[in-house]
């Protein structure tokens, strides 16, 4: 519907609204849609009107709103005929505001505190004479206020009708919620079903409290006085009995509700009366309600009937008895003024000239292809700032994230939020994937709006929407640009048609799709994509709104909202959790447990999906339980991210492989370093240059480690700095804080992998990340724990990556013994075990059971083992060790020494103290002959052996012993290496024991 200009004078202007009090007209002044009187303009008035008037647009009318300078019928007539000295062609004018209600309407229904009655006569009720017998009100045609004018009656039969006045129930909420959420009216919320309080019509409104007032005490009949003070006091304060309230059944399906659910106005036609006086009698009411058949009792429509028609529009405050209060004040005038603009966007003042109802522009509508979602959750402040974005003239505001996040669904879910706040906006969904689809939905928009000259096959339909979106005679609009995945469509000439149809874009020669999409202040638009860069030839950085995974309690609302809330929130929470709160994994996951149900549970969906890799493939490649996205898109979400990497693979090959590379370490904490090398070079050299800087105590590398530059400079092309943005441009990846490391989803990484599988290139990575993990592993001492601890959750995940080449699986084995010595040095049981063993398998397997490497593998699961405390087993393997390396190495190789000493600790830890000894001055005496008495692991000899001396009670040798170790590992080692604190604390403890 094309939007109203301004009138050009005050003859244009057909509708007065008038309003007593300052509450009804805020209320008003809320809901109007535009001011005309600003910067400066005015229509002025006539001389000698002494009204005050605000002018401009209600809803689909142009209104003038004028406040009586107090309240009843004198007051209203004499601003009722200034109206008209101004504005000589006002037709109708709306007395609205608030009222008091009969409890009950003449056919028996219901009225509650904020309800709206619709005036269909007035009679003034205090007009007539005063006999002894009683007052008699004049009934004779010259005497009252006679009917309304035909079109009057006509037009309020036909709101009464169900069909018009459904929608006047229905607006009147939506107009009164929308003004309660306006700044400053915050008091016209509804109070509450438990304030609708209704006492019977006799039950007086006193004192009841026996001694208190002695007038009150006396008042038993109707006639009777009641105290003045009594009359200023409320209920509470007066003791009146609760039990007395009658029930009213709306009340009590509100009280049992709940607090979120506040009962919808109700709008009533009928008879209201007018008088100079307040009612504030129950037993008047109902006397009078009897007798005249009206549900309403106000002040000033009568002033106004004999100057300008009028209709009452009028929220029911109290029941005009002795217990009415202005509790409900705020919330009735707000519902009055919402049931005004309602009643407005109804009237026709005149006839429109007949054309074919084809052609007339609809009331503006929603233009979505989806449904609401009943199991939407809201995502905390997420709608919030869309809301807020999107509230601004002009605005442009895009969405992105990685596909499945539910960027689609927040935008639905926008869009029928914006349809209940504000029913006179335009919303329209188009199809952005490519450009015929974006054709489409702007024929689509065409058609829906009736633009003339949309069906000549000669016209630039981007044009014609283009200047109907631009007209700001229009009303307002959303437009939704769904799955802007690729903008080049949008930024290259139209390649829909010849350039010389569609260009004369905004004055310009240009024809680029993106230009008929005006930047103007009548609309906003919401854009939803899975990529950044798009997204930037768009809109600006600060345009931009992340939409990231659920966070976990949300994840499980969704399980519950699409699974039933009898479900266990533990196994909810595990299922969200092995889903990474990906919304879209989370409905295919609920779709396939709820198709398979009863004999599909959510703990054996959980078992299934962490069973194997190929378990979590085939459940996520399920299809199902998305009814709210675009034809064209999956519902897989492994298909869905696979679809975005086969567009990567064709654009940029070098990001695709990057991911390929990443997809197989550990989600969180990918060091850059790791990434670099992509190549198949062999990484030997690199290995055999840090294990030599090691032995020689350089520390270079863990330190570039630690500030994360083990990649050196020169290093750091714009090609890899290309790839990185391209898949962070995807929400592939994210940099972390630190600039150097990345993160990745496992779910990402999971299909991914299961692309390279399918396309024959996974053993390739997966050899290329054993291969730079491998390089980059140094041996678990104390020096390398910096980078060892940064690498050891990719070292992790390498268990369940052996590789099938050979070369390869030998550096997936060292890599596995080099984490499982950090492993065993930090005290971490089960991973050492774990590794050590894949390890020795595998050297065993490509070396045979007498290689130097293999019997390195073995003594490293012993020493597990003894961590472990599983002596007997680490004992058997230590002798294995122990006698094979003497055989094949000598008795005096380091590794056999090693052995030894390892043989030697588990029969200490077993209390074979006398065999342990002798073990333990074994290797310590071979250790200084062959490795030299300063050597770390002659160090470690000497402080086992002091404590297998003291545990035998010769504390003055393990003393001595100890002394010299500590004195030695200060020199060797530092004071703050482990081992020197270790045995430094040992020796305190021995001292003690000695006593010395």
């Amino acid at each position: 519907m094309a939007r109203l200009l301004r009138p050009p004078s005050r003859g244009d202007f057909e509708i007065a609204i008038i309003c007593a009090l300052s509450i009804e007209r805020d209320a008003i002044e809320a809901l109007l849609d535009e001011e005309y009187e600003t910067n400066g303009f005015s229509y002025g008035k006539a001389a000698g009107d002494m009204n005050t008037y605000t002018i401009g647009r209600l809803g689909n009318q142009h209104v003038v709103l004028t406040y009586m300078p107090g309240m009843g019928m004198v007051s209203a007539a004499a601003v009722a005929a200034s109206i008209l000295s101004s504005f000589e062609r006002i037709k109708i004018a709306i007395v609205a505001g608030i009222c008091g209600g009969v409890p009950r309407t003449t056919d028996g229904a219901e009225i509650v505190l904020g309800d709206v009655i619709i005036s269909t006569s007035v009679i003034q009720i205090d007009f007539g004479r005063q006999y002894p017998h009683g007052f008699v009100r004049k009934t004779s045609g010259e005497d009252t206020l006679g009917r309304a004018n035909p079109a009057i009656r006509a037009f309020i039969g036909k709101v009464s009708g169900r069909l018009i006045s459904e929608r006047l129930h229905e607006k009147t909420n939506v107009y009164s919620t929308q003004i309660c959420a306006k700044r400053g009216f915050s008091k016209s919320a509804y109070p509450g079903p438990e304030k609708d309080q209704l006492y019977p019509a006799k039950y007086r409104h006193k004192h009841w409290r026996q001694g208190s007032c002695s007038i009150c005490d006396s008042c038993h009949h109707l006639d009777d006085d009641v105290c003045e003070e009594a009359l200023k006091k409320s209920c509470e304060e007066l003791g009146c009995d609760k039990t007395q309230l009658i029930e009213r059944q709306r009340l009590q399906k509100a009280l049992s509700s709940g607090p979120d659910e506040n009962p919808i106005p109700c709008i009533h036609f009928g008879r209201t009366a007018c008088s100079s006086q307040v009612m504030k009698s129950g037993q008047h009411r109902d006397r009078i309600a009897q007798l005249e058949g009206v549900i309403g009792f106000e002040m000033e429509s009568a002033g106004t009937w004999d100057y300008i028609p009028t209709v009452v529009i009028k929220s029911v405050c109290d029941y005009a008895d002795s217990h009415k209060n202005k509790d409900w004040q705020e919330y009735a005038a707000a519902t009055a003024a919402g049931c005004t603009k309602a009643f407005l966007e109804e009237w026709r003042s005149a006839d429109r000239p007949t054309q074919d109802i084809s052609e007339i522009p609809l009331h503006p509508s929603l233009l979505i292809p989806f449904r609401r979602d009943p199991d939407f959750v809201d995502r905390g402040a997420l709608l919030d700032k869309i809301h807020k974005r999107c509230s601004v003239q002009g605005s442009r505001t895009a969405l992105v994230g990685l596909g499945g996040v539910g960027k689609s669904q927040l935008a639905i879910e926008y869009c029928y939020q914006v349809r209940e706040q504000s029913p006179d906006v335009w919303i329209f969904w188009i199809h952005a994937s490519n450009a015929a689809r974006f054709e489409q939905s702007f024929r689509e928009m065409a058609d829906h709006v009736k633009i003339p000259e949309r069906r000549n096959p000669h016209a630039n339909i981007f044009k014609l929407v283009h200047d109907w979106l631009r007209d700001e005679r229009q009303n307002k609009w959303t437009l939704i640009l769904d799955n802007v995945d690729d903008a080049g469509f949008l930024l290259e000439a139209n390649p829909l048609r010849q350039k010389s149809q569609v260009s004369d874009c905004e004055g310009t020669n240009s024809a680029r799709l993106f230009d008929y999409l005006p930047p103007s202040l009548n609309g906003s638009i919401l854009i939803t994509t899975r990529t950044r860069s798009a997204t930037l030839s768009l809109v600006e950085e600060k345009e931009i709104i992340p939409v990231n995974p659920m966070n976990e309690a949300d994840a499980i609302t969704l399980l519950e909202k699409k699974l039933g809330d009898q479900r266990d929130r533990q196994d909810l929470a595990v299922l969200a959790r092995e889903l990474e709160c990906m919304p879209l994994a989370i409905i295919q996951a609920a779709a396939y447990i709820s198709q398979r149900g009863p004999r599909c549970s959510v703990r054996q969906y959980v078992d299934k999906f962490q069973r194997s890799e190929k378990g979590k493939t085939t459940l996520l490649n399920h299809e199902g339980g998305q009814l709210r996205r675009d034809r064209e898109a999956k519902n897989s979400i492994i298909i869905t991210w696979q679809i975005s990497f086969d567009h990567i693979r064709d654009t940029r090959p070098s990001a695709a492989d990057l991911m390929s590379l990443m997809s197989f370490f550990d989600r969180q904490g990918i060091p850059e370093a790791l990434l670099r090398n992509r190549s198949q070079t062999d990484s030997n050299y690199k290995r055999d240059q840090r294990a030599q800087r090691n032995t020689e105590g350089d520390d270079e590398d863990d330190e570039d480690y630690e500030n994360g530059n083990s990649a050196s400079d020169s290093s750091r092309d714009d090609d890899f700095e290309e790839d990185v943005l391209t898949l962070n441009n995807y929400s592939f990846i994210s940099v972390n804080v630190d600039t150097t490391t990345f993160e990745m989803h496992g779910l990402v990484q999971l299909a991914m992998r299961r692309w390279l599988d399918a396309h024959g290139q996974l053993e390739r990575w997966k050899q290329q990340y054993i291969k730079n993990l491998y390089t980059e592993f140094p041996p678990g001492e104390y020096e390398n724990w910096v980078k060892c601890q940064v690498l050891f959750p990719h070292a992790k995940a390498a268990v369940s990556q052996q590789p099938k080449r050979e070369d390869s699986v030998l550096e997936w084995a060292e890599l596995l013994y080099y984490a499982a010595w950090f492993a065993w040095r930090r005290g971490q049981v089960a991973e050492a075990e774990m590794m050590s063993i894949k390890a020795m398998k595998a050297m065993k397997k490509v070396f045979g059971p007498g290689h130097e490497k293999t019997l390195n593998s073995i003594g490293m699961v012993g020493l597990a083992y003894q961590l472990g405390g599983r002596w007997q087993e680490a004992e058997e393997l230590e002798v294995q060790v122990m006698e094979t390396s003497s055989r094949v190495l000598g008795a005096e190789h380091p590794n056999t020494l090693t052995s030894m000493a390892n043989l030697a600790s588990t029969y200490s830890n077993q209390g074979r103290w006398q065999e342990a000894e002798a073990l333990g001055v074994q290797v310590m005496e071979t250790r200084k002959r062959v490795l030299g008495v300063e050597h770390p692991n002659t160090l470690t000899s000497m402080n086992n052996l002091a404590f297998t001396m003291q545990v035998q009670g010769r504390n003055a040798e393990a003393v001595k012993l100890m002394e010299e170790c500590v004195q030695l590992q200060s020199q060797v080692l530092g004071g703050q290496h482990p081992d020197t604190l270790s045995s430094t604390a040992a020796l305190a403890q021995m001292e003690r024991a000695a006593g010395t």
